[in-house]
């Protein structure tokens, strides 16, 4: 996915909720930037891997 400059993870998020087509409304997500689990919005940069991580359960 190609952004603009200045885009963050939360801008990512919305994005990818708006094309699940409400899929995703009150999923609680995980978000991780190049493998690193983050608590807060933060700005990408060029090359940034960002994945969103869904709840797991099991035992």
């Amino acid at each position: 996915m190609e952004l603009g400059p200045g885009k963050t993870t939360k801008d990512v998020e919305d994005l990818v909720r708006e094309h699940a087509n409400k899929k995703l409304d009150g999923v609680l997500l995980r978000t991780a930037v190049n493998r690193i689990y983050i608590k807060e919005p933060r700005e990408l940069k060029d090359g940034d891997e960002v994945a969103f991580i869904p709840p797991v359960q099991g035992g």
